[in-house]
């Protein structure tokens, strides 16, 4: 099928623009009547052009290397390489996870709502334990101390609590 640079861009799921590049360094190449052969680049796309996102190869993971592998032997050690850094780098966070050094997202997002909880039922209750001891008095300094002695004894019993 022969397409032109745009039509040849949505079937290999890249821009427009990384077509035209792929052109000019010479990594696909047109046919006489100016069009692009559609199986024809597609061979020359995978054999010629590196899958990268962000600088980082998409299978591997891993940094692209300065010189590129010469042939299949040395891009097979390359991308064995990256797999075993790769389970290096599972192992030593699954490691780090059972000695206690790392902690998972959702177990501390639980902890944090089961502490804003409490620190929130605790204040809202302030009020109803000071207002019987407040009716009676008038005295502006002495309400003043009797609420700051009320919220420092929650925060207080709060933090001894350990949630």
């Amino acid at each position: 099928m022969k397409l032109g640079a745009t039509a040849l861009a949505k079937k290999l799921h890249v821009s427009r623009e990384a077509v035209y590049r792929a052109e000019r360094s010479g990594r696909i190449t047109r046919e006489k009547d100016g069009k692009f052969d559609l199986e024809k680049c597609k061979k020359q796309w995978m054999d010629r052009t590196q899958p990268k996102v962000g600088g980082i190869h998409e299978r591997t993971g891993c940094e692209p290397s300065k010189s590129k592998p010469v042939n299949d032997g040395q891009r097979y050690l390359k991308a064995k390489a990256c797999s075993e850094e790769e389970r290096a780098r599972m192992l030593r966070l699954e490691r780090e996870e059972r000695e206690g050094l790392l902690l998972r997202k959702d177990e501390i997002k639980k902890c944090l709502i089961v502490m804003i909880q409490a620190t929130k039922q605790r204040i809202m209750g302030i009020p109803k334990r000071l207002a019987p001891v407040l009716v009676g008095v008038s005295d502006a300094r002495t309400i003043e101390n009797l609420l700051f002695q009320e919220i420092e004894s929650t925060l207080s019993q709060l933090s001894e609590k350990g949630f």
